[in-house]
């Protein structure tokens, strides 16, 4: 089976991170021209910053990158192990640490990167993530992130409040903005992967109680009810149960960044990682969170990358004649993976479909709830003539009919 070049995964809340490298190269020949790395990535991790350094490795190295978009929270852990099965996993795969990434059995399918110098800088904190059988199969990924707790400071301003130390004080705060009329805790609930940041925080206190706590719960030998530690969790939602919005059990992760960005609550338990995605859509919102100006950091060590790939290509003889080009943009429930899709569009494509391309994946306060938003460009081409429209059209029309059996809609 075909191994992936690296994984490349998020360092995640509580990960240290380490210090940026910058890839040099020799002025004269640029050594990987005509390379192109694959990459699955998630949309909030390809951001400015990676393509800058993307581009940066083109210009001075001469790779270039493939990229693929993953879904987020289980449609994308599925469609990862799918291609783990399948031994379809790109060059490049940005993914989670921790049991995620071991529940996908790293060393059968990510590259052991255990003697690479790179991996004496990282933390041992990050290290114990991304490892199985004391190997190291994860290097850290974009910027780091932690958790924290998201205010809108305008809210504090106006009613006096201080930020505060110890849980009773912000609960304190947080019934002095309710009597005030403001929301103060958001909770998007709809993206459930949001809402586990108070529980994971928590995990500090629960091991400093008892440090055996995580063998005992696998061992069935401790319960969260009775470890006073791991109750307290709980205890904390249980104390903001009315400080969130109306419409927490539906809301979902794009409309509590829009919500924050806008002041429609005060505060927010979530990655830092939402800060620059509330500033890129609402830019007068970095003066509310204190934020003057954008900041990247990377890590990634791009010659170890391209020494440990596999270039073995298959190369085709250059087209002859004109491709044509569709782009399909299409509602669907969000039960519905989008290698279903793919895989239908492929089926009844033909041999004239060239390529599919998923571009875009969306769920917000625009799409209808329990559907999510799909975008595909397709690309048409005969090997031997100039391809009709209405040639290109029937195959459309074909696969758009049967795309509507999985009860897809063409977005208007």
């Amino acid at each position: 089976m075909k191994k992936s070049a690296l994984a490349l995964l998020l360092a995640g809340a509580m990960a240290v991170g380490t210090v940026p490298a910058t890839v040099m190269a020799e002025e004269a020949a640029k050594p990987y021209e005509g390379v192109t790395l694959s990459m699955w990535i998630y949309t909030a991790e390809y951001n400015e910053g990676t393509q800058a350094i993307m581009a940066k490795a083109t210009e001075e190295l001469g790779m270039e990158f493939a990229i693929e978009i993953s879904p987020g929270g289980t449609e994308g852990d599925n469609l990862v192990k799918t291609k783990c099965a399948s031994g379809d996993l790109p060059d490049i795969v940005n993914y989670n640490s921790g049991s995620l990434l071991t529940a996908l059995n790293p060393k059968e399918h990510f590259l052991d990167i255990t003697d690479e110098e790179m991996t004496a800088k990282f933390d041992e904190a990050f290290t114990s993530t991304v490892s199985q059988d004391d190997r190291i199969y994860g290097a850290p990924f974009t910027t780091t992130q932690g958790g924290a707790v998201i205010y809108w400071k305008p809210d504090y301003e106006e009613l006096g409040l201080e930020v505060p130390n110890t849980w009773d004080e912000f609960v304190a705060n947080c019934n002095a903005l309710k009597e005030a009329g403001k929301t103060p805790c958001y909770l998007s609930a709809g993206d459930t992967w949001t809402t586990q940041l108070v529980f994971l925080g928590d995990n500090y206190n629960v091991l400093a109680s008892n440090p055996d706590f995580a063998e005992q719960f696998t061992a069935g030998t401790a319960k969260f009810a009775s470890e006073p530690g791991a109750l307290r969790s709980w205890e904390k939602y249980a104390d903001l149960v009315d400080m969130y919005n109306a419409d927490y059990t539906a809301a979902k992760y794009d409309d509590g960044l829009e919500a924050m960005a806008t002041g429609q609550a005060t505060h927010w338990f979530m990655l830092t990682q939402v800060v620059p995605a509330m500033i890129a859509n609402h830019p007068e919102a970095a003066e509310n969170y204190g934020i003057k100006q954008r900041v990247y950091v990377a890590v990634i060590d791009m010659p170890v990358l391209v020494e440990k790939a596999t270039f073995d290509r298959k190369y085709e003889a250059i087209a002859k004649f004109p491709a044509m080009k569709r782009d399909l943009s299409m509602t669907v429930s969000k039960d519905v993976f989008v290698g279903q899709l793919e895989a239908v569009i492929k089926e009844n494509g033909g041999k004239l479909l060239e390529s599919v391309e998923l571009f875009d994946v969306y769920e917000g306060n625009q799409i209808k709830e329990g559907f999510k938003s799909v975008a595909y460009a397709l690309t048409f081409r005969a090997k031997d003539r100039t391809l009709e429209e209405n040639e290109v059209n029937k195959l459309v029309d074909k696969i758009l009919k049967k795309l509507s059996d999985l009860g897809a809609q063409l977005r208007e």
